[in-house]
Formats: structure tokens, sequence, C-alpha cells
């Protein structure tokens, strides 16, 4: 009975033990996925509310549906973007505190992470509507493109986080199969640029001296 009842709690040990290794695990890959950062997304959803489709069943799900695809490849490209900034982000006061940065979570899993989180996302997407399919292509090739090459260029960079708005709104179009309204697109696209350019001044007046370390255009 003794023995039954040692094996029992060391059972329960190792369980909590698990238990306790698993917990700062899930919160390391939240914090880099980023789902908190989902908010941006909601401008998929602006076509629907301002095609004045909001009372068509069918549209009202494929435009939740394309919120949660477009979330999905977000958050794949915030894990490939972890690991690309990494060195980065180690000179960072705030970001030095990500999980590829800090060690939590490895290149290695964030990438293939990534991997899967983008691929569904883009399967789902050509699913839903090849046009819709092809702005997440589109907005995961203008990634790429930003973080090898445009976010070093001044004022360019700032630029392509309003094409990445841009892009967004234009998925929400595709997504119900609405045409796209240039004041729709104007608004969302001037409204893009102030929170760049606010973004970056907040960085030049944390980091100071040392935001060129962090990010290159911010020494221009």
């Amino acid at each position: 009975m003794n023995k039954v009842l040692e094996q029992a709690a060391a059972t329960t040990s190792l369980s909590a033990l698990g238990a306790s290794r698993a917990m700062p695990l899930v919160g390391a890959w939240l914090r880099l996925l980023r789902p908190w950062q989902w908010l941006k997304n909601a401008f998929v959803l602006a076509p629907l509310v301002f095609s004045g489709r909001m009372s068509d069943g069918a549209a009202v799900v494929d435009s939740v549906l394309a919120f949660v695809l477009f979330s999905l490849l977000a958050s794949g490209i915030y894990a490939w973007n972890d690991v690309a900034d990494s060195a980065q982000d180690r000179a960072h006061p705030a970001k030095r505190h990500r999980p590829v940065a800090a060690g939590a979570v490895s290149a290695r899993s964030a990438v293939v992470g990534g991997g899967l989180l983008v691929g569904t996302a883009l399967a789902g997407g050509w699913a839903l509507a090849s046009a819709y399919g092809a702005m997440l292509i589109g907005y995961l090739l203008l990634n790429v493109l930003y973080t090898f090459q445009l976010k070093s260029l001044v004022i360019l960079d700032v630029f392509s986080i309003a094409a990445f708005f841009i892009l967004r709104l234009l998925a929400g179009c595709a997504a119900i199969g609405v045409r796209p309204s240039v004041w729709l697109l104007l608004c969302g696209g001037l409204l893009a640029l102030y929170l760049g350019f606010a973004k970056r001044r907040h960085e030049l007046l944390l980091l100071q001296q040392d935001s060129r370390h962090h990010r290159a255009v911010l020494e221009h």
C-alpha cells in the first residue's frame, strides 16, 4: 500500500513539475505570436462595415474567417521576424525580452511554428477566395521585402507600414467580393502613415543615442 502511495505521489510531483515547466513555454509562445496585435487586422473587417453588408450572413462569416486567417498569417510572420531581428532586439530595452532574443524559444522552433501558421493561412485563404489568397501572398512577400530591404530605407520603411494596412483593407474587400472604395483606401493609408511616423518618433525619444543600433533608419 505504501509503495502504491509513493508511486502516486511521485507521479503527481512529476506532473506538477511538467506543468510548471510548460507554463513559461506557453507564455513565451504567446509573446512570440502576439495575439494582442491582431487588433490591427480589424482593418480586414472594415469593408464589411462600410459596404453595408453587415446584414448579409454569408458576408459576415467570410469576413470573420478572413480576419482569423489574416491573424494566423501575421502571427507566423511575427515569429519569423523575431528570428531575423533577434540581434537588433537585444539592443532594445523592451524588445530584448522577446522570446527569441531572450532565448525562451529557439530560432528553429520559431521558424517551424511560423511556417505552420503561414501555410495554414495561405491554404485557407486560397480556399476562401482566390483573390483573398493572392492578397495574403502579397502581404507575405511585402513582409519579406520589408524585413530584408525596405526597413533600412528612410521614409520608405514607413510607407511600407502603410502598405500593410492598405493590403488588409484590400484583403477584406476580396474576401466578401466588394469593390474597394478610394476613400476607404485613402483614409486607411493616411491613418497608417500617421501611426508609422508616430512609432518612429517614439523610438527616437525612447532610445535617443542608441536608436541607430536598434534601427538603422533612425540614424537619419
